[in-house]
């Protein structure tokens, strides 16, 4: 820049010049012809300039002298092509410069007021930001100092919560302790040997952990309630009612602990582990308590077999309730604990444990659940079974209401394991079902042993119904019909002490079968006995069997008295039908055949006799009319004062209407209906023989025959009751018939 400045008007002289001097003296001074003078080392940046510097080498200064003016003139006519380039380049360097200028002393000024500004305001700033990080780092290095600290402190801390038993808190410290380590302590030398102690401890703390764990669920949900054993026992031997036991046993529960023990399994990875361990320690656990149970319950072993043999019922109820109570609340017990655990794990909550272990997801814990479930519910059911296996040899000594009380333990029993674990049947109802099945058989077959010796001692007579029986027959048929809807009919019956002992036989069969857990069971025993009291009556009356026990003949009174028996069996099903209907599960296909063929059974004994009861009068009167036949004399007319003795039905009239009195005796109204409508149909075609074989050629034998007939019909009419009269004003029609024929040939009124 400053050689331009100073060549500046050496070049406007020569442009000057220039225009004088031809074209052709400068063109010598080319830059190519420079090239091709001077020689190229003299060009290099490291050229030596010591040789031209010495005296001697004049010649050679001269040489060097002349390239140096050669190559000036070369630039100096390089610049004089483009010298107003240049020369405006320059001008406009020179007022760049000046602009410069005044920009850097504008900057030179803010400099200044910064400066200024710097030293009065901004340093104090700057002071305040220093002090703040200054303070953010002292307080870092004070929270490491503070975690030092914490960590140094952690195993006082941890001893002291394991010796107050808080083994879940121990082991969060703990762990807590080792992460901060490994991350905001990593590195710091004073706390470099503490990971492994805590590591150490926490190992120490696991082992005795898991025990606490299997221990302390232990003795929530069963310890804890078997303490209570003596307490539940006193209740239970002052007749204290079952729902009422359940307040003997405490229901509170540390949740807090339980999920601290939980959370620290999950964590550890050990919650299966330890789950799987815990049934080992409730069977173990369980016959201790059980025996401890026992003793307080007055239940001793003195041998194999007499634990449960010679106990008796009050006491063995007492014994069943106690178990029945504690199940329960165990059940109660491990279903908060379940509940607690499930949710733990994720699961979502629901109203019961069931509920919740049907959402569960995961397999492995769920098989685990079921394992402790089937443990607990073997232990309790176990006992339950080893019971009523000793039991069931002795069910022939049970009563009824024994059944009905063990009946009402194993509901209890099952009803509560089904709410919980959702299963219907298990091991002790069906032992119970055994015990029931061998209950009916013995039942039935004391009681076939009862009927039996009643019907072979039974005298065949009329006796009394006392106003109670009728009172609770009456109540029963009520029932009945209100619960099916069928036709209300008044128990106006005669019995015998043997129907009134069946009739009570029938509804404890109908009873058992209202409240065992069988009852197709009872209800095919009653079939059975239905069946034999029905052919041993047959048996015994129609066919003459009590002739070799209690009577010498059957009497028609015997036969009414078996017609009115099964006649009452057959109303009485009617209402045990329907009382059944409403029991037996499926009951059209399991007891509506075998009920239809007994009362087909009983029909058809009722009918014959019936049939028996027509016999008799039938084969007296074909007997009568034969000897009438043979020895009538209708030719001889009698002393009216002697008609109604000599007249030759009179022997058929006594049978007939002595018959009537005995059975009007024993037959209800529609029964003698039934018999008499039999017995005057049958014996008309021997009546009608027997007169339309007598000669009627005159008016005497036709008066004889009128007032035979006559008589038989006022005799018959005046005894035999109302319902029969109709049957008797066609039999005087049917007989009279003939006699109107003869009597119009022979023109006798």
């Amino acid at each position: 820049m400053a050689y331009l400045t100073k060549v500046a008007p050496l070049l406007n002289e020569k442009s000057q010049l220039e225009a004088l001097k031809p074209q052709q003296a400068l063109e010598k001074f080319t830059t190519e012809r420079c090239y091709e003078v001077i020689p190229e080392p003299f060009f290099e940046k490291n050229f030596d300039l010591s040789r031209a510097l010495e005296e001697q080498n004049s010649e050679y200064q001269e040489t060097l002298s002349n390239y140096v003016d050669m190559a000036d003139f070369c630039i100096f006519k390089k610049l004089s092509e483009k010298w107003e380039e240049f020369l405006n380049a320059t001008f406009d360097m020179q007022r760049l410069e000046s602009e410069v200028s005044e920009v850097l002393g504008t900057v030179k000024q803010l400099k200044q007021v910064l400066d200024f500004m710097n030293q009065t305001q901004a340093k104090k700033a700057l002071k305040l930001i220093q002090l703040q990080t200054r303070k953010k780092n002292l307080e870092k290095v004070n929270e490491r100092l503070e975690l030092i600290v914490a960590t140094k402190k952690t195993q006082p801390t941890v001893q002291q919560l394991l010796s107050t038993g808080y083994y879940s808190q121990s082991i969060n410290l703990i762990l807590k302790t080792q992460n901060i380590l490994v991350t905001k302590l990593k590195g710091v030398q004073c706390v470099r040997h503490d990971q492994k102690q805590l590591e150490g401890i926490k190992d120490a703390v696991d082992k005795m952990l898991e025990q606490e764990f299997t221990q302390f669920f232990l003795e929530v949900f069963i310890k804890r309630v078997f303490e209570q054993s003596e307490k539940l026992v006193k209740m239970l031997k002052n007749n204290v009612a079952y729902e009422n036991l359940g307040k003997v046993f405490p229901k509170d529960l540390d949740k807090k602990r339980v999920e601290d023990l939980i959370d620290n399994k999950v964590s550890s990875g050990q919650l299966q582990e330890s789950l799987n361990a815990m049934n080992t320690y409730i069977i173990d656990q369980g016959k201790e308590h059980f025996k401890y149970l026992f003793s307080k319950l007055g239940v001793y072993k003195t041998d194999e077999n007499s634990k449960w043999e010679y106990i008796s019922h009050p006491h063995l109820i007492i014994v069943l309730s106690a178990i029945n109570a504690l199940f329960q609340a165990c059940l109660s017990n491990w279903s908060q604990l379940g509940k607690t655990l499930m949710e733990k794990l994720g699961c979502n909550h629901a109203a019961t444990y069931l509920q919740m272990k049907r959402n569960l997801e995961d397999p492995l814990l769920l098989s685990e659940l079921q394992k402790i479930e089937t443990t607990l519910s073997g232990l309790f059911f176990g006992k339950v079974v080893r019971i009523f296996k000793v039991k069931v040899k002795q069910c022939g000594s049970f009563s009824v209401k024994d059944i009905q009380e063990l009946h009402f333990q194993v509901n209890t029993l099952s009803k509560n394991w089904s709410y919980f674990s959702g299963e219907v049947g298990n091991s002790v109802t069906a032992m119970m079902d055994i015990l029931e099945k061998k209950f009916v058989e013995e039942f039935h077959n004391k009681k076939l042993s009862e009927l039996s010796a009643l019907l072979d001692g039974e005298t065949w007579n009329k006796v009394e119904v006392p106003k109670e029986i009728m009172d609770r027959i009456l109540e029963r048929r009520q029932e009945a019909a209100r619960i099916g809807g069928v036709k209300l009919v008044d128990p106006n019956f005669t019995a015998t002490s043997a129907l009134l002992m069946f009739d009570k036989i029938m509804y404890e069969y109908l009873k058992l079968a209202e409240n065992l857990r069988l009852p197709q069971e009872p209800t095919k025993k009653l079939l059975e006995i239905l069946k034999y009291f029905n052919s041993k009556t047959q048996n015994l009356i129609l066919e003459a069997g009590a002739t070799n026990f209690r009577l010498k003949t059957i009497s028609s009174k015997h036969l009414g008295l078996a017609a009115q028996s099964v006649q009452f069996v057959l109303e009485e099903l009617v209402y045990i039908e329907v009382r059944l209907e409403n029991k037996v599960e499926d009951y059209k296909a399991l007891v509506v055949p075998q009920l239809t063929v007994v009362k087909q059974e009983l029909d058809s004994h009722l009918n014959n006799i019936y049939n028996k009861l027509s016999q008799i009068i039938i084969d007296r009167v074909n007997k009568k009319c034969e000897i009438t036949s043979q020895e009538g004399k209708w030719e001889v007319m009698v002393n009216p004062s002697q008609l109604d003795k000599d007249y030759y039905v009179n022997y058929i009239s006594n049978d007939i209407t002595t018959m009537h009195g005995i059975l009007a005796s024993v037959l209800s109204t529609q029964q003698l209906h039934t018999v008499f409508s039999r017995i005057l149909n049958s014996i008309r075609p021997a009546l009608l023989s027997m007169y339309d074989s007598i000669p009627i050629n005159s008016e005497i034998p036709a008066q004889r025959v009128k007032n035979d007939i006559e008589l038989f019909i006022s005799v018959l009419k005046e005894k035999l009751s109302e319902p029969i009269q109709s049957e008797i004003d066609d039999l005087n029609e049917a007989l009279k018939s003939p006699l109107s024929k003869a009597l119009s040939v022979l023109n006798v009124s």
